[in-house]
This record gives structure tokens, sequence and C-alpha cells, in this order.
């Protein structure tokens, strides 16, 4: 048995851990919105959801997917940071699409200035967590957050995020 025990042990090669995935791959330029004047999150999610569909990142059963989503449980945080999704996968490839608003609109019961909506392939999924944990480290670091808004590029906004690696 321990000779069967060292051949397997031998054989099984063991992968360094890698690091997570830079969130700015994510991002991509016809997907940034800054300085969005919206009135309302239904104005901010059209605006998004239209956006991802045109760039062919999400087909036509997207929008209804997060609008589902959203009248389940609104996903604002109270940082001023909102993260829309889909109750189930729905993309074609791995995005997030972003507003920045010029004033905050009511999302949830909470006021809203940034708007990421990411969209991910089913073998990426488990990634999500990387967005999703963004509103407890923004809640972290007050200057930054209220810098975010004022993002007026989107290396502007990756480079604020990276900051927070």
């Amino acid at each position: 048995i321990n000779t069967a025990l060292s051949n397997l042990r031998s054989r099984i090669v063991l992968s360094a851990p890698q690091d997570p995935p830079d969130l700015a791959q994510w991002f991509a330029p016809e997907l940034f919105f800054p300085q969005v004047s919206a009135g309302t999150r239904e104005e901010v999610l059209e605006l998004l959801t239209g956006a991802l569909e045109k760039a062919g990142a999400v087909g036509p059963d997207f929008t209804p997917a997060v609008t589902l989503r959203e009248s389940i449980s609104s996903t604002a945080f109270d940082c001023g940071l909102a993260i829309p999704r889909a109750l189930r996968v729905c993309g074609e490839r791995d995005v997030v699409a972003v507003a920045l608003l010029a004033r905050p609109v009511w999302w949830g019961g909470q006021k809203v200035s940034a708007v990421l909506l990411p969209v991910l392939r089913r073998e990426h999924l488990p990634l999500m967590n990387r967005v999703l944990e963004l509103p407890a480290r923004l809640s972290q670091d007050k200057q930054l957050l209220a810098q975010l808004p004022g993002c007026q590029t989107l290396e502007q906004f990756a480079d604020l995020l990276r900051t927070l690696s």
C-alpha cells in the first residue's frame, strides 16, 4: 500500500494558487458611461442592458432577467453602489457595464451614484464574488468612494478600483 501511495503522490501535480483576475479586464470602453443623467434606476438599467445587448454580450432575455432579480430584492448597497444582475447566467462574454451618475438616484431605498452590471459566462460565475466584494471594500475607503462618480474615463475608474487591491 505504501508503494502504491508513493506512486500516486508522485503523479499528483499541485498547481500554484493563481491571483484573482484584475477586474479592469472585464471593462470595455463601449460599456462605460460617465456622468449619466438619469432620474430612475429603470433608466439606468435600460441604458446598461441596452448597451450590453448592442455589444453582443447578452441576448434579449437578459433585460427581463435583470428586472426580475431587481424586483425580488434591491441590489443597492449603502455605499452608493448598485450591482444589478440576472438571476441566471445570460452572458455571451465576460464584461461589466458601468454607469457613473451625474446625480444619485433612489435605488431600493438607497441613493446610488455608481452602477456596475456584471455579465459572466457560466464557467466564470464563481468570479462574481470579485464584483460583489466591491461594496464592502469601497465602504472602508470613503475618500475613494467619493471620487468614484467623478471618473471621466474608463482608465481613471479602473485605476481607482485597482487601489482597493
